[in-house]
């Protein structure tokens, strides 16, 4: 009886403490504060609401009352420039309320963010795509992926509707001569500007992953990092992959082969060594017409078989357990593993390199502050554009405009690892075989020469270079190129 008591008490209290909040008088109440926070949750570390409802086109009259009392402005101007119709033709008035919201889950917050829209969003506010649905990427990722993306871009409407505002308020002149470029073909892609355009209502997935058990040595160092493996993946691309074969079919470096099912463009044999273990390649998916550009085609074939996925290992499923993955239009993944995979690359480097200690140290800073990993949805709904994440801080750091950064760290220094071997090796690779070798190391050109011009300038075909003699081609580049002269007599390489 004890414990019916109780519970009565309880169900009678709640009334009570949720009318215990002060509210605004019923009619001043915002209209759009009921529908928003219902995707927020009240009370805890963070919670913020704000009705913007009609205050993009209050600005923008303000700013159609300016331009009528500036006389410098020219009266056919003044006559095309309506800020009220450009807003509305953008999408901007589309959004009515904003709210924010955050509480602490474990050593972790849950946060989201919802923004109140119309429905159909119109303008620019269908960039960010349409119906929800099942995430691709969480099946083709492996559960190795230290990062993972997924996301719906519209970008024909975003494109579309500017097109749109330029029609109100540009010249004649200035829209023929737009009209005759989007109109223009494509050179080899059987296509115009205009149809490529109609093509990028789009996704686009993205992975990057640590081989857990193979390495590369960055060149002229003694420092060895795991194996970085990745592929991205845009849907729609596939009619450009015309206009790459053909260009791919005219150098000697790429390989061409093709199936009833895909198209596929990868490097040719011979640069296998001057690439560390990289064979990037292109795929085209002929039926979805997806193109995929990955660091080997061995990868990317795993991926597509859904080897070992991240979507079904424990970890994942433990950081987004209060994340709706289940469908949405966007989804970020980083992974806890991150810090422990920078640490082992640092201190494997500290044991040559005994000036990065002060980069261990900002690690261990940057890792005492956080508990890495986090998931990020988004999801489309009726009512507007509703963002959870898993995360290890709370919306304090995105009110204060710091915006995950925090998490970043990780990925940001793999991403400078991978420039450095990247510029260093990859490019190397390519231009060093070929061009004069003044000095031990070659340096990549500086200002505004790119590499292709720094090899034409080497190559007999601009000025000559007074660097000195070329340097000696690696045995198995001659026979490669003597070979492909016999095949292709009559075409200089």
């Amino acid at each position: 009886m004890k414990i019916y008591y109780y519970l009565l008490f309880i169900v009678a209290a709640l009334p009570a403490a949720c009318a215990g909040a002060p509210k605004a008088p019923r009619d001043a109440r915002s209209e759009n504060f009921e529908v928003t926070s219902k995707y927020l949750d009240l009370g805890g570390t963070v919670y913020t609401y704000m009705d913007v409802e009609g205050d993009v086109e209050k600005a923008a009259a303000l700013v159609n009352e300016l331009v009528a009392v500036v006389d410098e402005i020219p009266p056919k101007y003044k006559a095309r420039i309506d800020a009220v119709q450009i807003v509305k033709a953008l999408g901007l008035t589309d959004i009515q309320a904003i709210g924010m919201s955050s509480y602490k889950n474990g050593d972790r917050y849950i946060n989201k963010s919802f923004t109140k829209t119309t429905y159909p969003r119109t303008g620019l506010m269908q960039y960010f795509g349409g119906e929800p649905h099942p995430f691709e990427i969480l099946q083709m990722a492996p559960e190795n992926a230290i990062l993972a993306y997924e996301g719906d871009v519209n970008m024909q409407a975003f494109l579309e509707t500017l097109y749109g505002v330029m029609q109100d308020v540009a010249d004649a002149d200035v829209i023929a001569d737009v009209n005759r470029h989007l109109d223009s073909p494509i050179v080899g892609a059987g296509m115009t500007y205009r149809q490529l355009i109609s093509q990028l209502d789009t996704k686009i997935m993205g992975v990057v992953a640590l081989d857990p058990t193979r390495r590369m040595k960055i060149p002229d160092t003694e420092l060895e990092i795991p194996l970085v493996e990745a592929f991205i993946a845009v849907d729609n691309m596939g009619p450009l992959m015309d206009l790459l074969v053909m260009k791919a079919k005219e150098l000697p470096v790429f390989s061409v082969w093709e199936d009833s099912q895909w198209q596929r463009i990868g490097v040719s044999e011979f640069l296998t060594e001057e690439l560390l273990d990289y064979r990037p390649v292109l795929w085209r998916h002929k039926v979805t017409q997806r193109l995929y550009i990955a660091t080997g085609s061995q990868f990317l074939e795993d991926r597509l078989k859904h080897k070992n996925a991240l979507g079904e290992s424990p970890g994942f499923k433990e950081l987004a357990a209060s994340v709706p993955v289940d469908k949405g239009n966007g989804l970020i993944y980083i992974s806890p593993d991150v810090y422990n995979s920078v640490v082992g690359i640092v201190d494997d480097a500290l044991a040559k390199e005994s000036e990065l200690t002060s980069v261990r140290k900002v690690v261990d800073v940057l890792a005492s502050k956080v508990s890495p990993g986090m998931v990020w949805v988004s999801q489309n709904t009726h009512d507007g554009i509703y963002q959870v994440a898993s995360a290890s801080f709370s919306h304090k750091l995105t009110l204060l405009g710091s915006i995950y950064a925090n998490q970043l760290y990780g990925i940001t220094m793999l991403g400078a690892a991978s420039k450095y071997i990247f510029q260093q090796a990859v490019m190397g690779a390519l231009f060093n075989s070929f061009t004069p070798n003044p000095s031990p190391t070659p340096s990549m050109p500086e200002g505004n020469e790119s590499p292709g011009n720094e090899l034409e300038k080497n190559s007999g075909d601009g000025p000559a270079s007074p660097s000195g003699s070329k340097k000696e081609m690696p045995e198995h580049v001659e026979e490669f190129l003597k070979k492909w002269q016999q095949e292709h007599p009559g075409d200089a390489i």
